[in-house]
């Protein structure tokens, strides 16, 4: 993966977290089953769902009317997925 901060020159960052090389198909399901194994919140809920929608749609009107768009609805921010969730298992080991 590659950064630029601010204007700078990109620069090589290294991949922190499992599933962060491209291959993205399965990440919210193995979200979803470690956040239920692990008694934490899981990223499919209602309001970010809802909210996410409303900032797409947000973001057409916008661009359609040239100009901005409030965005009334607020959630939660997720926790990040731990550092250490080994890809193909559900459990921290």
């Amino acid at each position: 993966m590659h950064l630029s901060r601010s204007g700078a020159d990109w620069e090589e960052a290294p991949l922190t977290h499992c599933y962060a090389d491209g291959n993205y198909r399965s990440i919210g399901v193995a979200d979803l089953a470690h956040a239920i194994r692990a008694g934490r919140a899981h990223r499919a809920g209602l309001d970010l769902a809802y909210h996410v929608l409303e900032v797409m749609e947000g973001l057409l009107s916008a661009s359609d009317a040239g100009g901005m768009v409030e965005i009334a609805s607020r959630c939660e921010r997720p926790t990040a997925m731990p550092a250490d969730l080994v890809p193909g298992r559900l459990d921290d080991a």
